[in-house]
């Protein structure tokens, strides 16, 4: 007589994951809520001076780029950010590169992606060009802080363990 071994069906379980992904994917107020906690966060760490990319601090500034924004905060040049300090390199000296700042969920990419929303009335510089220069410079704004990730994936566990209960 041939003993009976109990296998892993692979393709059973790999269709349940499957299962378990599309219904993460395809819940509009779980993602919206991730993008939240991510923009929050991403704006968070910029304005601390901190690169949501690489989780390190900016680039000091230089001498004259001090005194050209020390004089900014002088003069009351346009409309300056509540977050402006002339001799700290947070990317807010008007606000409108951060506060233009978006994150959405593409659901035919499965991705949270970041966005710029412009909102410079008098300048041909579009916040897309102003990202692109300050990543040319090291500056870089488009990622997501490390130690979000963790929080994300505790809040995927939450709603697949709600979800297992109904």
């Amino acid at each position: 007589m041939v003993a009976k071994v109990k296998t892993l069906d692979m393709k059973r379980i790999k269709k349940k994951f499957d299962k378990k992904i599309d219904s993460i994917a395809t819940n509009k107020g779980l993602m919206k809520g991730i993008a939240k906690f991510s923009l929050v966060e991403t704006k968070k760490y910029v304005r601390l001076g901190i690169s949501p990319k690489t989780d390190k601090k900016f680039p000091a500034l230089a001498e004259s780029t001090i005194r050209t924004r020390d004089s900014f905060d002088k003069n009351k040049k346009g409309r300056k950010s509540p977050y402006f300090i002339p001799d700290f390199s947070n990317l807010t000296m008007t606000g409108q590169l951060v506060s233009g700042m978006k994150i959405t969920y593409n659901k035919e990419k499965r991705a949270l992606l970041m966005s710029f929303k412009n909102s410079r009335k008098s300048s041909n510089l579009t916040n897309e060009k102003l990202v692109k220069y300050l990543s040319d410079m090291g500056r870089f704004i488009v990622g997501s802080p490390k130690h979000v990730k963790p929080k994300i994936i505790k809040a995927i566990y939450i709603f697949l363990d709600r979800r297992k209960n109904k």
